[in-house]
């Protein structure tokens, strides 16, 4: 167990004062860039408010408010701030999502009696139980009650961790309740799905945008051997495909290419929407299993139990589609979270000098290098499933966005 000189000197590393107006508060770093707090402090907030920032080492910065709860009734207060500049010499303290193990804590904030940042010492004593699981930790200390300690990190020197956030003092100045604090438990942070929160706060960006620029390219090289140098663009194109049930049809949503290391998402516009059960996909749907098909060999292969590759019937030779410039095509089916499909992840493979990285030649070395790539597309499809479906992160140009129409005529038979 850290002595308590030990643990002050890693609060004051990651605590710091947030001001809104003429209203402050304390707050600590709980991820590099990300501040929590408590929520009660910004009722009548806006999101888009500066707050200034001021760390105990003399750093003064800017935070925006990402994430804020206050609900009285339900002992629900904290809040989640994004620092402008992330950059900072302050340093992250450890938290704990779990049961706090009761005992002595510690913490330091920016009270008022000092008008500065001072330590406070106290020990848990109980809970406050509000409803079913819904509960506030109790602590008893004779400096924890001062104005502007509310959202001190409360350090457990059991769990050696943050495991609560200072929310509110008790009225009461005699009996079994004085001196007396309530704490917001970090461990009731899973009521919000506080996982989903940190995916939030991690990502400035739409999930659409995250699988373009990261996700897949890095599957096609991982699937082909490339390294970073090589043009992802002359060896593949990644595709994410969405299905309409009702209509009967398919379109692309985005495709990823990396020349120049850039991502050029877009609906493809010169491809027609399409039948959505014809050729390579549909032949997918039917199997329920990634497969590939080899154009100049006009093989396809296709997921087996035991993550094995295996040759299969399932695409006839008279409904595979155009061929256009690709030697292969591989798809998996993109699932819900009730397993039914819902997209395609597609990846069209071109003729190359480097036999090595050429995907026919790969997957006729051995059953062992069909199943991997195989297997690898069923585990990206569904990575990706994840993302776009996340509540907090949704894909608003998957789920909603309307397929390009045009007059349809021989782009039919594209798949």
């Amino acid at each position: 167990m850290e002595k308590a000189s030990e643990i002050n000197e890693r609060l004051k590393q990651g605590i710091c004062k947030i001001i809104v107006g003429d209203i402050w508060a304390t707050a600590f770093l709980y991820r590099t860039g990300y501040l929590m707090s408590v929520g009660h402090i910004f009722e009548n907030v806006r999101a888009q408010t500066e707050i200034r920032v001021l760390f105990l080492n003399g750093e003064e910065t800017k935070a925006c408010l990402v994430y804020s709860v206050y609900d009285k009734k339900n002992g629900r207060d904290f809040s989640i701030l994004e620092l402008k500049k992330s950059q900072i010499k302050a340093k992250v303290l450890p938290i704990s999502l779990s049961k706090y193990s009761g005992g002595k804590v510690a913490t330091m904030g920016a009270g008022e009696v000092l008008n500065n940042f001072s330590s406070a010492e106290g020990e848990i004593i109980g809970e406050l139980s509000i409803d079913k699981d819904e509960y506030l930790i109790k602590i008893c200390s004779e400096q924890l009650g001062q104005a502007g300690f509310s959202g001190a990190p409360i350090f457990s020197l059991k769990d050696n961790a943050v495991i609560g956030i200072q929310c509110e003092a008790t009225a009461n100045d005699l009996g079994a309740e004085k001196n007396t604090v309530l704490a917001f438990p970090l461990e009731r942070l899973k009521e919000d799905n506080i996982s989903q929160l940190y995916m939030k706060a991690k990502s400035k960006v739409k999930a659409s945008e995250y699988i373009e620029n990261y996700l897949l390219p890095v599957f096609g090289r991982s699937l082909l051997g490339l390294e970073h140098s090589d043009n992802l663009d002359a060896y593949m194109r990644c595709i994410v495909v969405k299905l309409l049930w009702k209509e009967g049809e398919r379109f692309t949503v985005f495709v990823a290419r990396n020349a120049n290391n850039t991502i050029v998402p877009a609906i493809r516009k010169h491809h027609l929407t399409r039948k959505l059960k014809y050729g390579i996909v549909g032949g997918m749907i039917k199997a329920n299993v990634p497969i590939i098909y080899d154009f100049v060999n006009e093989k396809c292969y296709q997921l087996d139990l035991g993550g094995i590759g295996r040759e299969s019937s399932t695409v006839k030779k008279g409904t595979r589609g155009a061929r256009e410039d690709r030697i292969a095509l591989l798809v998996a089916p993109i699932r819900n979270c009730d397993g039914e499909t819902m997209g395609v992840l597609s990846f069209d493979f071109f003729e190359v000098q480097n036999q090595e990285k050429n995907i026919i030649e790969i997957i006729n070395k051995s059953p062992s290098e069909l199943g991997r790539i195989l297997y690898l597309s069923e585990l990206y499809a569904q990575t990706i499933a994840q993302l776009l479906l996340n509540e907090y992160v949704v894909d608003v140009d998957f789920l909603t966005v309307q397929p390009h129409r045009e007059d349809k005529g021989k782009g039919d038979a594209v798949t």
